[in-house]
């Protein structure tokens, strides 16, 4: 199983944006794994709409300090409609892991049919 899928993306406000997919374990197990070793890239933002839902929560943004993501100071982020929209098609490819989330009936009937 995948466990998250990684993009860097063009935005003023973070440098890569972090799907995660693996429902099976705790968020932090799957962050706790990534490594980022571009010194250029400073800021990670993580899609956790399988633990949160399609809410305020969804979207965390990181630090990133020494090839790592920094757990202290996160921030809950709206991203720009244009990241929303990319990450809900990344999303759209693993309809099992939409499924097997958090989501309400509604949310994931929501994402699969846009």
């Amino acid at each position: 199983m995948v466990e998250f899928v990684m993009n860097k993306i063009s935005n003023d406000e973070v440098d890569i944006l972090i799907t995660i997919l693996d429902y099976e374990k705790l968020l932090s197990e799957n962050l706790k794994k990534i490594e980022i070793k571009n010194d250029k890239l400073k800021t990670v933002l993580v899609d956790t709409a399988i633990y949160s839902g399609l809410n305020q929560y969804r979207f965390i943004k990181f630090r990133i300090i020494d090839s790592k993501i920094d757990f202290m100071n996160p921030t809950y982020l709206t991203p720009s409609d244009v990241v929303l929209e990319f990450s809900n098609k990344i999303l759209k490819l693993y309809p099992k892991c939409i499924n097997n989330s958090v989501m309400t009936n509604k949310q994931k009937q929501l994402l699969l049919m846009s």
